[in-house]
């Protein structure tokens, strides 16, 4: 008996495309994913530590970047690390490149999996898909420690606003709220306003507020925009069933590199016969010092401007 898939992925956003491109036409690879289909929905942006494949995919690199409060800014140049953009449908394109059309079903929704008589079984309104592994990148039903709840604006002004040497990585206004400013060009720029909060203190209305008063009192006009949270201090949601791993999907910073690392990892082992393998735990001494730095953020949310430009000293 044969199965659907050798590797069915659950979820197409960067983590499983990633996977399934570098696999292409080598493994019976299926990509089950809920969106109808792919739009320029999230802008990713890391430190370049190390090559990571995708140098033709960046539209803007910076090698300056900002950390402020109302009282004092902070200021790095780092060349030999800059600070990368990819806008993901360059990244979703990429990928579609890669993957034959019918491995990727779309507009389909994938309930949790279960154990079948021969192989392991994913319910989909198109019916059951049979695979031998599954790897599961979808949002984990985890709770956080904090969110980053976030709205985003790219827009244009009538006038050469920005400076295009230098990125404000986080400018803090109020406790945990600040602004991210990418600079496109003199007059065009991408604005995200965040707040870090506890999962149930987020408050959508006063962040367009925030955002509204971050936006340059000039003339302007809105490109896109982009909303969204981002899980920080996750712990290990349900109990994965044999032959099924989980994977974490927030492409943010760091992780874009971490992801990457694991789908070239991952394609590697596939390739020589072993099962798929999970993304590795980060250090211990990493998730020490994230676990006592969300404590104390969670618990005095009013230092945030104190611990971040401490850390960027």
């Amino acid at each position: 008996m044969i199965p659907d898939a050798d590797i069915a992925i659950l979820g197409g956003g960067y983590a499983g495309l990633n996977l399934a491109a570098r696999l292409g036409t080598k493994k019976r690879v299926l990509i089950i994913e809920s969106r109808p289909t792919y739009t320029n929905d999230a802008t990713w942006c890391f430190w370049k530590t190390a090559p990571h494949g995708f140098e033709d995919l960046v539209t803007h690199r910076w090698n300056r970047w900002r950390i402020s409060s109302p009282q004092r800014a902070i200021i790095h140049d780092t060349p030999e690390t800059p600070y990368e953009m990819i806008p993901s449908i360059a990244f979703y394109d990429w990928a579609r490149e890669r993957i034959p059309k019918d491995r990727l079903m779309l507009d389909t929704k994938a309930e949790n999996p279960q154990l079948g008589s021969h192989f392991l079984e994913i319910p989909t309104p198109k019916g059951n898909i049979t695979a031998k592994y599954i790897i599961d990148t979808r949002p984990h039903h985890a709770t956080p420690k904090l969110i980053q709840e976030y709205t985003e604006v790219e827009i244009e002004t009538d006038a050469f606003t920005y400076d295009l040497e230098t990125v404000g990585l986080i400018d803090f206004h109020q406790g945990t709220h600040f602004t991210h400013t990418l600079p496109l060009s003199p007059s065009r720029a991408l604005i995200r306003s965040s707040r870090i909060s506890s999962p149930a203190k987020t408050n959508k209305k006063r962040l367009q507020l925030d955002l509204k008063n971050a936006l340059p009192n000039i003339p302007h006009h809105i490109i896109r925009k982009e909303s969204g949270h981002i899980p920080i201090g996750t712990t290990a949601s349900q109990k994965a069933l044999p032959n099924s791993i989980q994977t974490s999907p927030h492409p943010t910073n760091h992780h874009f590199l971490r992801i990457n690392l694991w789908a070239q990892a991952c394609t590697a082992a596939i390739l020589q016969g072993h099962p798929p393998i999970p993304q590795p735990e980060p250090p211990t001494s990493i998730r020490l010092i994230n676990h006592i730095f969300l404590n104390a953020l969670r618990k005095k949310p009013k230092k945030a401007p104190s611990y971040f430009l401490t850390l960027a000293t």
